[in-house]
């Protein structure tokens, strides 16, 4: 039975050369893994999880083993993980659910160490005017105190 680390540990070494990222691991029965991958600049080719795929399986020797490896870009509906991944999702609209339970939604403004800003437009009560203003609300929140995070595409 393989190990998530010994894919891992695989995995690094390959990755690491070609500058992408490991984003998520799974291993949902013991003869399949799972790899997503993405690059902090752009996103990964069809041609990068090829290569990707081919090098785990040669170190694996999967064709003795009956392991099948598949390796893909995380898409649109996986969460963001890595740091780097909302580095690189700056001006995108998301929504974040923290461990404390809290859920924000808004437009990922930045991102400064290990912080996240997201900004969420609101409309108040103007208080001179009476009328209902635009007000653009500015959450910090930690990425260690994220649970989960997704990109939004529509409103």
């Amino acid at each position: 039975m393989i190990r998530p680390q010994d894919i891992k540990d695989i995995l690094d070494d390959i990755l690491k050369q070609k500058e992408i990222l490991l984003v998520d691991l799974v291993i949902p029965r013991p003869d399949k893994v799972l790899v997503y991958i993405d690059r902090h600049d752009r996103g990964v080719t069809v041609d990068d999880c090829a290569e990707v795929s081919r090098a785990v399986e040669a170190r694996l020797d999967t064709g003795e083993s009956g392991i099948e490896i598949e390796v893909s870009s995380p898409g649109p509906e996986r969460s963001l993980n890595l740091p780097q991944q909302f580095e690189k999702n700056i001006g995108r609209d998301v929504y974040i659910t923290t461990s404390e339970g809290k859920n924000y939604s808004g437009r990922l403004s930045s991102k400064n160490g290990n912080v996240i800003v997201v900004e969420d437009e609101k409309r108040m009560k103007d208080e001179k005017t009476g009328k209902k203003v635009p007000v653009i609300i500015r959450n910090e929140i930690l990425i260690e105190n994220i649970k989960k995070a997704k990109i939004v595409f529509s409103k």
